[in-house]
């Protein structure tokens, strides 16, 4: 621990005043997953930040592409969508780069996930459908419900409610054909919540869509259905 402190806080203080500390630099990474993990998303998010030019000091694109992939996703739910797209985007350089192609649509998915929050729809929808372009040969069924999840939420919000529903009907034959996975509960209420909200909206059952809720969500919360209307 006494390494990880001296190392971090001289890298911090005056960019390789002192020797670089791999394995400690490693820890620290891994404490900082670790309480984005846990939901300690302020925490996670000033180890994150606190690593970032040290990362970029010592060369270590891998580790620099891991903590700003963490950085844009947290930055996405704590509702700074420009700033997670920006990591993202610089994530999306350093994964192609190396030739990491699943990293590079994970990175463009969280890419598409910020435009989306933040109006970009037909720029979403460009990066949600890449995104599995980039790794076909390596696509799991749990990225493929992620992305037609994805790509269903761009059309819900365009009021294309038939073409939304068709996506999230995907994926929910996805979701019945893994019932063995660990990730499945989760992914089949993020589904089976999508097709709900759209199948009201459809129907016209505005009081449905406006009063239904998620039992639970990733954060353990209840979340609204929001109607947004079919055209």
């Amino acid at each position: 621990m006494r390494c990880l402190t001296v190392c971090i806080v001289s890298l911090i203080a005056a960019f390789g005043a002192s020797p670089f500390c791999a394995a400690d630099i490693r820890t620290a990474l891994s404490q900082a997953q670790k309480k984005f993990g846990e939901g300690n998303l302020p925490e996670a998010r000033k180890q994150f930040e606190d690593l970032i030019p040290i990362l970029r000091r010592e060369i270590s694109p891998g580790s620099l592409e891991l903590a700003l992939n963490s950085l844009s996703l947290i930055y996405s739910d704590l509702g700074e969508y420009s700033r997670a797209l920006d990591a993202a985007h610089e994530a999306i350089g350093i994964r192609g780069g190396l030739g990491d192609k699943t990293g590079e649509a994970e990175s463009t998915n969280n890419a598409g996930l910020a435009l989306l929050n933040l109006g970009d729809y037909s720029a979403a929808l460009e990066d949600f459908e890449r995104a599995p372009q980039l790794h076909r040969t390596n696509a799991e069924a749990e990225d493929e419900i992620i992305v037609l999840n994805n790509i269903g939420n761009v059309f819900f919000y365009q009021g294309r409610c038939l073409d939304a529903l068709d996506r999230y009907q995907g994926a929910m034959a996805i979701v019945g054909r893994t019932a063995r996975e660990a990730w499945n509960p989760h992914e089949r209420l993020r589904t089976v919540a999508n097709i709900t909200c759209g199948s009201n909206q459809v129907s016209g059952d505005f009081e449905s869509a406006a009063n239904w809720r998620m039992e639970e969500n990733i954060s353990g919360s209840r979340t609204k259905c929001a109607w947004k209307g079919c055209r």
